[in-house]
């Protein structure tokens, strides 16, 4: 559906995708999937909301977490009648 790329300072954080309970709680020892190079890069392959936390749990705790939530997919009407498709990502932070 929509990619992202994660830019990080090597070796000094890293993002991990977390499940909703952990994101509300910082807990970081359980991530889905965690990113920790310069160019981490991450598909959003469903519709839906995707939980991020900073992997150093003392910046999680000060806010340094975010929440990214997938619309779905829009069909359009493209020109001579077919059908396109195309993304729609928003960005939302949570505290």
């Amino acid at each position: 559906m929509c990619d992202t790329m994660f830019k990080n300072k090597k070796a000094l954080d890293l993002v991990l995708e977390v499940n909703k309970d952990d994101y509300d709680k910082c807990n970081i020892d359980n991530p889905i999937k965690k990113m920790d190079d310069e160019n981490s890069v991450f598909d959003f392959d469903r519709s839906g909301s995707f939980c991020f936390v900073s992997g150093n749990k003392d910046k999680c705790k000060e806010g340094q977490k975010f929440v990214i939530v997938v619309a779905g997919t829009i069909l359009l009407p493209a020109r001579g009648g077919a059908i396109r498709g195309f993304k729609i990502c928003r960005n939302r932070h949570m505290k």
